[in-house]
């Protein structure tokens, strides 16, 4: 069933990555990263060339972009302390107002919980990397202590470009 689509109101699509650089991209004139789906985007829509964040967490942060609000009143201070489900987040008020969302990968504004180290298996099986060479490390977050994360030899971009 094809879905119409209403031509007076905008689409959004709202990326949001962990630990990447604002120049890992060839919209903000890499010299070595092509990035043509995504610079296409750009071109079309709106890039944000300016964010200040509200945590040096990106738990907290996440919760504040979802939410409009500070940490001290979302209650997501750290990593590991989770946004109620309660919580009115803006895409609950785009949902109301007729629009279709989706998320789309990792989240993390809820914990991970009763992760072992063997449930990595069935992680990977289910949803394997798109490059097996590519830095990939699961941190489980239910672990007291972290353990050392088996890195890949190869980066996906040289130390010097």
């Amino acid at each position: 069933m094809a879905l119409e689509h209403n031509q007076d109101r905008p689409n959004f699509i709202l990326f949001i990555t962990d630990q990447h650089r604002a120049d890992y991209l060839g919209c903000y004139e890499n010299p070595v990263l092509r990035t043509p789906h995504i610079d296409r985007i750009v071109r079309n829509g709106v890039r944000f060339d300016k964010f200040y964040v509200s945590s040096p967490q990106c738990q907290s942060n996440r919760s504040t972009m979802m939410t409009g609000r500070m940490p001290s009143v979302h209650g997501v201070r750290g990593a590991g302390i989770p946004l109620p489900l309660r919580s009115n987040t803006f895409v609950d008020l785009m949902r109301a107002d007729g629009y279709e969302t989706a998320l789309v990968g990792k989240c993390h504004l809820q914990n991970i919980h009763d992760w072992t180290p063997e449930s990595a298996d069935s992680l990977h099986a289910a949803s394997p990397p798109a490059d097996p060479s590519l830095e990939v490390c699961l941190l489980i977050e239910s672990l007291s202590v972290w353990k050392k994360c088996e890195w890949t030899t190869r980066s996906v971009v040289p130390a010097q470009a």
